[in-house]
């Protein structure tokens, strides 16, 4: 992202390059990070995932998981893929980039 607005910059002052500054970049990791992390706390704390013995089949026992809250399973998986997306619009938007720049480009 960094390496993708110094690029578009189109005035070294300007605004964009305030507000995406190294520091905000920061913050923008921690609160993702933090949304994720207390999604999985409040899963975890109302419905933890557990283990029961399933007892289908007279002669096997299977141990299988029950996920806890369905919800909250969906809820996780949909943040993860939206950070997903949001990854996969900045790498969309390096693509072009200068030749010396190859690494940022993949």
């Amino acid at each position: 992202n960094r390496v993708l607005l110094v690029f578009e910059a189109k005035i070294p002052t300007s605004l964009h390059r305030k507000w995406w500054g190294l520091n905000s970049q920061f913050l923008l990791v921690f609160l993702f990070t933090f949304v994720q992390v207390m999604i999985c706390v409040v899963w975890l704390y109302n419905a933890p995932p557990a283990s029961y013995r399933n007892h289908d089949i007279d002669e096997i026992i299977f141990i299988t998981c029950n996920e806890g809250s369905m919800m909250a399973l969906g809820f996780l998986i949909g943040y993860t893929c939206l950070l997903a997306a949001i990854c996969f619009f900045f790498a969309f938007k390096s693509r072009k980039l200068p030749e010396n720049f190859t690494e940022a480009k993949f």
